[in-house]
């Protein structure tokens, strides 16, 4: 009788597709127009994003072929290179939050009804609620990663769910470049798809778990974050206890 399908110790090769994910979903605005002047800052940020994806590829392979020394130097490596992340996908997004915040009131000015400083903050705000979604999710997802590192079960599973931030960005570029759709059939917003896609791995993977016998609490957790997070995204992105946060952190 065959062995069941092993998914973690072949994680390698599914994260292999966010190769094509991130071409797909930057091609538009970033590869193809890489040689024209970009901020440095821009060409960091996206170094430091495909270093993570090379990572997050390697560090399954690395395990499947028995080199946990090896994987443990690069897991330490993440100690400094998600952090240098972090920073950098800050100043980008504090970057587009001012220039977004510039640019609309600029509009209001020059329109008939000019919106007060509360109503133009709130709107940049929205503009930027995505990103600040998947920056938490990978925040707390990577931690608990770590902090059960020792514990390869929940380790795998947690690593899994980090993975999976990455699919916003470049789903929703892919449906918005590549498809020229803003909005899904009923109305419903972009976010939508890759939402969904994280959810029915995660629920996938716990289905499995079960079945299985296996300990569920890492799956468990994680699927009922990120149902939390988006349930709290599309309650709170327009209110203006958010944009008095988005405020707070980026001081325009």
């Amino acid at each position: 009788m065959s062995k069941p399908y092993n998914v973690y110790n072949n994680l390698g090769y599914w994260f292999l597709i966010y190769i094509v994910l991130v071409i797909g979903g930057f091609y538009q605005s970033y590869f193809s127009v890489i040689f024209n002047p970009f901020p440095r800052l821009i060409h960091f940020h996206f170094a430091l994003m495909i270093m993570w994806i090379v990572m997050m590829i390697a560090q399954p392979f690395l395990i499947k072929y028995k080199k946990l020394s090896w994987h443990r130097i690069v897991g330490k490596a993440s100690y400094v290179l998600v952090p240098a992340l972090l920073i950098s996908a800050y100043l980008v997004s504090r970057g587009e939050y001012i220039r977004t915040l510039q640019r609309y009131t600029e509009e209001s000015s020059k329109a008939a009804i000019q919106l007060s400083r509360a109503e133009l903050l709130q709107k940049t705000a929205l503009f930027g609620s995505i990103a600040q979604y998947y920056t938490l999710l990978f925040v707390i997802f990577y931690a608990l990663a770590i902090w059960y590192r020792k514990r390869s079960l929940m380790h795998a599973r947690f690593m899994v769910a980090t993975s999976l931030t990455m699919l916003g960005p470049t789903v929703d570029r892919i449906m918005i470049n590549v498809f020229d759709m803003h909005v899904y059939p009923l109305g419903l917003p972009i976010e939508v798809l890759a939402f969904s896609i994280a959810d029915l791995v995660l629920a996938y993977l716990l289905f499995r778990d079960y079945k299985s016998n296996k300990p569920m609490k890492a799956l468990a957790t994680a699927l009922g974050i990120m149902l939390i997070a988006q349930i709290l995204y599309f309650t709170l992105q327009d209110s203006a206890i958010f944009s008095a946060y988005m405020a707070m952190i980026y001081r325009p």
